[in-house]
């Protein structure tokens, strides 16, 4: 690994955090990308209806990506914690206040 560090930053002048920074996102989104397979291949697998299996695709993908934009800010700005706390906080008000609703939808 010291190689691969030593290399990178002497051959195409990536600094030390840098490399650390890019190898956190791409570790993020591999464990993303793994978990939306998983939720994807429990649907498929459990749901022969093609309206919940789109629904189930669309709504992993619309988490996946958000959770996906946290991370990776969080990775690459300093100052991205508390943006990412903020939106937290106020994503859980909206689902404590949209509860009812959102599950009527649901089924």
């Amino acid at each position: 690994m010291e190689n691969i560090s030593k290399w990178l930053r002497v051959h195409i002048g990536l600094s030390p955090v840098f490399q650390e920074k890019l190898l956190a996102t791409f570790i993020v989104i591999f464990i993303l990308w793994v978990a939306r397979r998983v939720v994807l291949w429990f649907s498929n697998k459990n749901y022969t209806d093609i309206h919940i299996r789109y629904r189930m695709r669309k709504t992993s993908l619309y988490v996946v990506f958000t959770i996906g934009f946290i991370l990776i800010g969080r990775v690459w700005f300093e100052g991205f914690g508390s943006i990412a706390t903020f939106l937290g906080l106020i994503t859980a008000g909206i689902a404590i206040a949209l509860k009812d609703p959102l599950t009527n939808l649901a089924g």
